[in-house]
C-alpha cells in the first residue's frame, strides 16, 4: 500500500467515526458526496446523496475531504 492510500484510509476512518459528510474525488474524474456506512477490507460503502449505498474501492479514490457547506446550503462542487 502506498503512502497516499494510507492517508486516504486514515481520513476515511476519521470521517466514519465522527459521522462527517464527505466529498470523494475519484481517479476517473467522477465524484461522490455522502456519509460512510461501512469500511470493509479495501473498500467503503458510501451512502451517496444521489444514488444511495455505493461501494468505492480505496484505489479509485484520488482525494477525500469534509463536505463543505455554504450559508447553511450544501454546495455542489
Amino acid at each position: 500500500m502506498n503512502e497516499q492510500n494510507e492517508i486516504i484510509q486514515k481520513k476515511l476512518k476519521y470521517f466514519k467515526s465522527n459521522n462527517i459528510s464527505i466529498h470523494i474525488s475519484k481517479n476517473n474524474g467522477w465524484f461522490h458526496n455522502g456519509k460512510i456506512l461501512e469500511i470493509q477490507g479495501d473498500l467503503i460503502i458510501l451512502d451517496d446523496e444521489k444514488s444511495g449505498a455505493t461501494p468505492i474501492y480505496f484505489l479509485e479514490i484520488k482525494e477525500v475531504e469534509k463536505r463543505r457547506e455554504k450559508d447553511g446550503n450544501k454546495t455542489r462542487n
